[in-house]
Order: structure tokens, then C-alpha cells, then sequence
């Protein structure tokens, strides 16, 4: 905000800048001009113009915000780079009433205007002067040009584009002029078509490419279309089709009809989606649906969503009864056949109209989504009954049928039926349903199929590998690698398991058991060899095999193992672990023994564990850890124990001398 102490008064004018993530504000105190930014201090700058004045009034931007534009009190207009290092022009425009309209007309010419007349000058003093016939007129800056409204009239001024002035300029000698004098020499049946083309041979390309580039920017079909009829089929051919798409849309909404104006630079940025949303928004229907039609979009984005636009617009409608909306809808289902009436009845269901919703379902084609709707608007019963249908068919069928691979066929054809059947199939016969998998290629399916088939109580492992390596090579076809690669370890470790139950005869202890269920068993068996093999095949780190070595001790009580393993070498995972693990299965007196070699930062978490809740929280005090003496305190509570009140003795006195 500006500060009036330093600057004295309210500024006569300014302009936000904003560009490169920085903002700076131009701001004009009589002939002064100041540059305001959050990071530097307020600057005077000197502007790089000739004349003196003695007041500016107005400060605009052009649209690339690379020039100011500055109008002084005496209608001096001065022209510079925003930086304030180029100078580019400075002339005196009539004298109109202040405040009058000052535009930037593109990056290359200013607009002045006030009552019924107004002029253009570009950046080489060039004037052009306008007047209007009506008393008064609005102007509306774009990005291309200037719009300026009167009571009657509706005007868009812009300059002129480069490839129109390369053609159309007296004289010209571009290769697009000579193409389009050309094509004009080729109408009138005259030899000299081909003289031209022959000087612009090379040159063929570029001067296509300039015809279609100014076809783009005049508002006239004639000019467009003599401008396109000079295309001559090279590899422009997308560039000329999707130059014609575009023109025709916008001559379409041109139309006095729809009224919308719009030049070539402004749909591409607006984007054709954003046209379709302003046609709709219009509740221009039927245009909607030809742009999408002509352009080709998918039916997801365009016409269905423009359908369904309007479809929502009726059923809002609450003038119009159920039985019309019902009617107007099936009859524009012939039209757009892909029209989900679900959809629809969503959207009558959200505005109360819960009869229509219900009508409008008896003609939805997708039967799961009509039984799920049913549902939703809580027609439980017609909806039992929509979907029993399906099965009553599928019954129907599979009597019909001798062979079920060629009801199979057919149902395939039918997704949602075809699912219900699968599952239909796989509760009456196992067998079958494997044979339905395996018709439909459906590999997914079959490696769960065998995947649940490995899981039977078996009493050969080997028939347990066989299914699990074909549920393997189904999950290899469907490219599920996460899959094969953990059914790979399965196998392994199966395999490995059987090797152990047929050497120690002890099936019961080991097939199918876990990776670490199986070392934790080899661990406590003190058969070293097989650990670490079982290391060495499953990759098993030296952290995470220190942790099973150390369960397997506490849970089978060998606590002299345990202390001899940890006395051994210097565990990966450190000595807390250890005394956690002693103090699972009760037994302090072991755990007392890790304590004193547990490191400075594990000490406090060690006495909570050893439950010496005393000294934890006089070591707490100490480390100023608040948060683990309320954690102290916290579990003497809820274990009723003695030191409760000592500790929040010791407590209170910490905060005081804290305080």
C-alpha cells in the first residue's frame, strides 16, 4: 500500500506488472513515475521520454506486458518498454474530456476514444480516426483486439494479421500472393496458373501453410474460402482439414442466431471443451451436438454429455409432468442411443422426482446398472425381480444347451450376464468352471482357480508344487511379475520344507510353515548347514536373521543361547530388542543383563521395559522428556502401582523449577 507521508498524495494513476514470479506496481504522482515492489524500496524512475508534461492521467499495459502506454493531462500519449530502457513513440491524440477510453489494441496499437469518436495510432505514429453513430459506445479489451459495443452495433477491431498482409499488401511478390493469383488464374481457365506455381515451386509448403494461417483470421467466408481453395495437397493435409473444421465452427456460432463472435486466437484459447461448456450454458442443444459430431469427440465428452445436459435441464423442469419427460427422452434415445436413462433417473432422484426416476429405469439397456439404481431409489422388490431375470435365463439356457461350451460362446458376448454365469457355473461344478476359464483365456481367473485348489488338504507336497507352478505359469501369461515372483519363492520354500521333513522326518513341524517359522525350527535344531543355506536361498539379511535367531531362543527358553549369541558378535539390531524379548516371557532377570549394554538413547526406553518406572523418570527429568515421564505416569495408573505418587512428586518439582 502506498504510503501518503512519502509520497505526499493520492496517485494520479498506476498499473500492476506482474511477470518472471515478480510484481511491481507502476504508480504516477503528477509527472512522476515510481516502481513499488514487496522486495525493494519504492525507486523513481526517470522515463526515457522527450517531451515534458505536467500531470499523467492514465497508465496502461499492453497484453504481452512488454510496453506502457502513459496519457498526460494535455492528451500527450507516450509510449515505452515496461522496463522504462526503449522508447517507442510519443503523439498528441485529440483532446477529449477526461476520463476517456485508453486501450492497447493488441501489443501494437492505442485505442482513444470519448463520445460518438475515437482513433488508432500505432507505435510509428500512424492515426486512424473512427467515428460512431451513436452518441456513446463501451469498449471491451481482448487479447487480439478491442470490442467495441454501441447501441446498434457490435465492432471488433484488431490489426491485421502478418500472413493476411503478406498476401493482400499492394505488390506483393510472397510466395503466398502468387498462390492465391494462381488458384484465381487456374478459375479463369488460364495457362498462367501454372507459370506461378512453377516460380513458387520450393516455395510451395510456406506458402500454403500462410494461406491457411490468414484463412484462420478473417471473419469473412469468402475470403476464407478463396484463401483455402489455393491449397494444393502436400503434407499439410492436417493442418489444411483441421483449419476447415475450425472455421466452419466458428462461422456456426458467428450466426446472428448464437451471436457469438469470437475470432480464431480467442477459441484457441478458450479451447473447443470450453465452447461446448458455453453452448450448453446457453443451452444451445442442438449446435452443441454438431460441434461435437463434427469434431469428432468422444462420445463421453461431447454429444452424451450434451444430451445429457439437456435431459437434466427437462427433468429440473417440474412444469413438465413425468409421462412428457419420459416420452421427450425415448424419443431422442433414437437419436442418441448411447443416452443412459440410469444417468438420468440419478438426476431425477437428486431433485425429489422419485416417480420419474423410477419410470425412466423400465427403459435403461445396462440391467446392473438398472437393478443398482432400483436399489438406490429403494425399489428392493423390482429390483430382486430385475435381476432374478438374468438367472432365470441363464437356467433357461443351460437346458437348451447339450453342450456347455457352446452356451459358453454365446454368453460371452454378454459381459454382465457372462459373470453371473461363471459364478453360476462354479458353484455347480469346479470342473467346468476350470474349463470356462480356460476357453475364455481368462489367466487371472485360472491361477486363483488353482491358487484355491493348493490350499486342499493334500498328503503329498508334490501335488501342492504341481498346482502351485500351473497357478505360476497362468500368472506369468497374464504378465502379473509381482505375482510369479512370490508363487517362485512359495515353491522354493515348499520344496526346501520337503527336504527337511523327509531328512528329519518331522512333516508336521515343517511343510507349510513360514519362511521364518521354518529357520526359527532349524535355529532351535542347531542345524547351522541349513540356516545358512535357507539365508543364502531366500536372501535373508543378518538384521532380520539376528531377530529370528533371538525369538527362537526366548520362545523355546534358551536363555544361556541367547545371552551366548548376543555375547557372540555385536547384534545388527542392538540390545533392546533383547530385553523386550526377555520381558515378553517374563523373565527380568535375563533382561537385566542387556541393560548395561544398551546405548545412552535406548536407556530410558529400556527401564519403562524393565518396568523400573522410579529410575526411567528420574532419567526422564534429566533429558527434560516430558512426554515419557507423562508415558511413566500414565502406566503406573493403570497398573496401580506404588510409585505413582513418588513420581508425580517428582513431577511437580521438576515444573517448579522449571518455572
Amino acid at each position: 500500500m502506498l504510503n501518503r507521508r512519502n509520497f505526499g498524495e493520492q496517485e494520479n494513476c498506476w498499473v500492476v506488472i506482474s511477470k518472471e514470479r515478480q510484481t511491481k506496481v507502476i504508480c504516477a504522482f503528477d509527472n512522476e513515475i515510481y516502481v513499488l515492489s514487496r522486495e525493494l524500496a519504492s525507486e523513481q524512475i526517470i522515463p526515457p521520454f522527450t517531451t515534458p508534461v505536467r500531470k499523467y492521467t492514465s497508465v496502461i499495459l499492453s497484453p504481452d506486458k512488454e510496453k506502457l502506454a502513459f496519457m498526460s493531462d494535455e492528451s500527450l500519449v507516450q509510449i515505452c518498454s515496461s522496463d522504462f530502457k526503449i522508447f517507442h513513440c510519443e503523439f498528441f491524440c485529440t483532446p477529449y474530456a477526461m476520463p476517456c477510453s485508453f486501450y492497447w489494441c493488441t501489443d501494437f496499437a492505442i485505442f482513444v476514444g470519448e463520445g460518438n469518436s475515437y482513433s488508432l495510432t500505432g507505435l510509428v505514429n500512424d492515426t486512424m480516426n473512427f467515428s460512431c453513430e451513436d452518441s456513446s459506445f463501451a469498449v471491451c479489451q481482448e487479447p487480439d483486439g478491442l470490442r467495441i459495443y454501441s447501441r446498434n452495433k457490435h465492432e471488433f477491431i484488431r490489426c491485421v494479421n502478418k500472413s493476411a498482409v503478406e498476401i493482400f499488401r499492394v505488390g506483393s511478390l510472397s510466395p503466398a500472393a502468387f498462390l492465391v493469383v494462381a488458384h484465381a488464374e487456374y478459375i479463369a481457365n488460364s495457362y498462367k496458373a501454372f507459370e506461378y506455381i512453377r516460380l513458387i515451386l520450393d516455395q510451395l509448403p510456406d506458402a500454403i501453410q500462410t494461406c491457411i494461417d490468414a484463412a484462420t483470421h478473417f471473419f469473412d467466408p469468402s475470403i476464407q474460402k478463396r484463401l483455402l481453395l489455393a491449397f494444393v495437397p502436400t503434407v499439410e493435409v492436417d493442418a489444411y482439414t483441421n483449419a476447415c473444421r475450425t472455421l466452419r465452427i466458428l462461422n456456426a456460432i458467428r450466426e446472428i442466431n448464437f451471436a457469438m463472435p469470437i475470432s480464431y486466437l480467442q477459441l484457441k484459447s478458450l479451447t473447443l471443451p470450453n465452447l461446448i461448456n458455453r453452448l450448453i450454458a446457453r443451452e444451445q442443444y442442438p449446435l452443441a451436438v454438431s460441434c461435437c459430431r463434427y469434431l469428432r469427440l468422444d462420445s463421453g465428452i461431447g454429444v452424451n454429455r450434451v444430451v445429457m445436459h439437456w435431459a437434466s435441464k427437462i427433468v429440473r423442469d417440474k412444469s413438465i409432468s413425468d409421462e412428457r419427460i419420459v416420452d421427450r427422452i425415448k424419443e431422442k434415445s433414437t437419436e442418441f442411443p448411447d443416452i443412459s436413462f440410469a444417468s438420468i433417473a440419478e438426476i431425477a432422484a437428486q431433485h425429489k422426482r422419485m416417480d420419474l426416476a423410477t419410470k425412466l429405469l423400465n427403459y435403461e439397456k445396462n440391467l446392473e446398472r438398472q437393478v443398482f439404481m432400483l436399489m438406490k431409489l429403494n425399489r428392493n422388490e423390482k429390483a430382486l425381480s430385475k435381476a432374478a431375470q438374468i438367472y432365470s435365463v441363464i437356467l433357461h439356457l443351460r437346458e437348451s444347451f447339450e453342450k456347455i461350451s457352446d452356451l459358453s460362446l454365446i454368453m460371452r458376448n454378454f459381459p454382465i450376464p457372462f459373470t453371473l454365469y461363471k459364478s453360476f457355473v462354479r458353484e455347480i461344478n469346479a470342473d467346468n468352471f476350470r474349463f470356462l476359464l480356460e476357453e475364455t483365456d481368462d489367466f487371472i481367473g485360472q491361477a486363483l482357480y488353482h491358487l484355491k485348489a493348493s490350499n486342499a488338504p493334500v498328503f503329498d507336497i508334490t501335488d501342492k508344487v504341481e498346482t502351485l507352478q500351473l497357478a505360476e505359469k497362468c500368472f506369468h501369461l497374464a504378465k502379473e511379475n509381482f505375482c510369479v515372483s512370490q508363487l517362485c519363492d512359495n515353491i522354493k520354500l515348499l520344496k526346501f520344507q520337503e527336504e527337511l521333513a523327509e531328512k528329519f522326518n518331522d512333516s508336521s513341524s515343517l511343510v507349510d510353515c513360514s519362511l521364518q517359522e521354518t529357520v526359527e525350527w532349524l535355529i532351535c535344531a542347531n542345524e547351522c548347514n541349513y540356516v545358512e543355506m535357507a539365508k543364502k536361498e531366500f536372501k535373508i539379511s543378518d538384521r532380520q536373521l539376528c531377530w529370528w535367531k533371538m525369538r527362537a531362543f526366548a520362545k523355546a527358553s534358551r536363555w544361556q543361547d541367547l545371552e551366548n549369541f548376543a555375547k557372540h558378535k555385536k547384534p545388527p539390531i542392538g540390545y533392546l530388542p533383547f530385553i523386550q524379548e526377555c520381558m515378553k516371557y517374563s523373565n527380568k532377570e535375563e533382561a537385566q543383563k542387556y541393560f548395561s549394554k544398551v546405548t545412552a538413547d535406548d536407556r530410558l526406553e529400556a527401564l519403562i521395559i524393565l518396568k523400573n518406572y522410579e529410575s526411567a523418570a528420574n532419567l526422564a527429568i534429566q533429558q527434560r522428556n516430558e512426554e515419557a515421564l507423562n508415558r511413566i505416569l500414565s502406566l503406573c495408573s493403570i497398573n496401580k502401582l506404588p510409585e505413582y505418587d513418588t513420581i508425580l512428586s517428582l513431577k511437580k518439582q521438576w515444573k517448579k523449577q522449571k518455572k
